[in-house]
């Protein structure tokens, strides 16, 4: 789970089918987890989103990886995403540090 640093209203979860699954969702909520809503990505994720990393210095950029190695980012706290092209292996946390 993802609090928004500075506005603890906006919550991100990760979540898939089951640990090993071929499939993954970002669900958001911008009212301290009152409602939920499914978040557009650029692509189906290969795998369940595992982790949510983030920094206070930007705290809308979040990045959040996917168990089989793909990489996404937003710009607006989780309201939409891309995908890196760069894919690792499995991946278990992320975190950025900004310049």
């Amino acid at each position: 789970m993802y609090v928004k640093p500075g506005d603890p209203s906006v919550l991100l979860l990760a979540v898939g089918e089951h640990v090993f699954g071929a499939q993954g969702a970002i669900l958001r909520s911008t009212d301290r987890g009152e409602t939920w809503s499914q978040v557009a990505m650029p692509n189906e994720p290969n795998s369940p989103i595992w982790a949510f990393g983030s920094h206070h210095a930007k705290p809308d950029r979040v990045v959040a990886c996917a168990h089989y190695g793909e990489l996404y980012v937003s710009e607006d706290a989780g309201g939409s995403w891309r995908k890196l092209a760069r894919e690792l292996t499995d991946v278990r946390t992320v975190a950025w540090l900004p310049h």
